[in-house]
């Protein structure tokens, strides 16, 4: 999808939309890990109210995710639309 998104959506979505949907995919690759991985490194650490803001704050972050995973593939769904419809186009006007 990366190098899809790339070549072909600052064409398709024009350029900043595409640089927002790619800021989107690396957010999305990456938040969700890192709010895991740092509640397990410093969790032994945690007092009992600070653990209990953790499961807030990881409960937060994977709600954010998850919204974002679908926003991500509503756009990427148009995205693959737009881009079909235009090779359509393009193979058509072939001879």
């Amino acid at each position: 999808m990366l190098p899809w998104l790339v070549r072909d959506a600052p064409t398709v979505l024009g350029g900043r939309r595409a640089g927002l949907l790619l800021g989107l995919i690396l957010i999305e690759l990456w938040v969700d890990g890192l709010v895991l991985a740092s509640a397990n490194v410093f969790g032994p650490s945690f007092s009992p109210a600070q653990r209990q803001n953790s499961f807030v704050v990881t409960g937060a972050a994977t709600l954010a995710t998850q919204l974002g995973a679908w926003v991500l593939v509503g756009a990427c769904a148009r995205l693959a639309t737009t881009w079909s419809g235009r090779q359509w186009q393009r193979l058509s006007s072939l001879p």
